[in-house]
């Protein structure tokens, strides 16, 4: 049985982004890594958790190149169904695509709404794509464009 010690952060870090000159939002980071994470520390770190149930939308970062990929998204899913967040929209960020030869594209859904956005941290690649999708999925979300976003984005790692 592999363990891994990853623990959320204590504190939320915020930080307002400007997606376009139409959008900006404030982003937290209240999740930190939860993949591999004993389901006893989920209920220990519950309360710090729980804070993903008040987000609009939840980024959801992805290590492409990891072959484990799909069950480390399979295992934060479930951790954020059991502390209530699984209603919670995601955008699913597959980072490291550099290492995989994939170039960067925004994926969408029958009705055109970006869900899925594979980018490359390292090189950058793809950032302005994730940009683009964030303030799709906020204006959305919103149901209107708006200069100033209340929506409120936590992302989650699987990285």
């Amino acid at each position: 049985m592999r363990q891994i010690s990853c623990l959320p952060p204590p504190d939320t870090t915020s930080r307002k982004l400007f997606l376009n000159p139409e959008v900006s939002v404030v982003m937290s980071d209240t999740v930190g890594f939860i993949k591999d994470l004993p389901h006893s520390l989920v209920a220990a770190f519950r309360a710090t958790l729980e804070e993903t149930i008040q987000a609009d939308l939840l980024l959801h970062v992805v290590d492409s190149a990891n072959p484990m990929r799909d069950v480390q998204i399979d295992e934060v899913n479930k951790v954020l169904a059991e502390i209530g967040a699984d209603k919670v929209p995601q955008l699913l960020v597959w980072n490291k695509t550099d290492l995989r030869g994939l170039p960067a594209a925004l994926e969408r859904d029958a009705d055109n709404l970006p869900v899925a956005v594979r980018v490359s941290a390292l090189t950058g690649e793809g950032l302005d794509l994730l940009r683009e999708g964030l303030a799709e999925r906020i204006q959305a979300l919103q149901g209107m464009d708006r200069t100033e976003s209340e929506i409120d984005v936590r992302w989650t790692d699987s990285d």
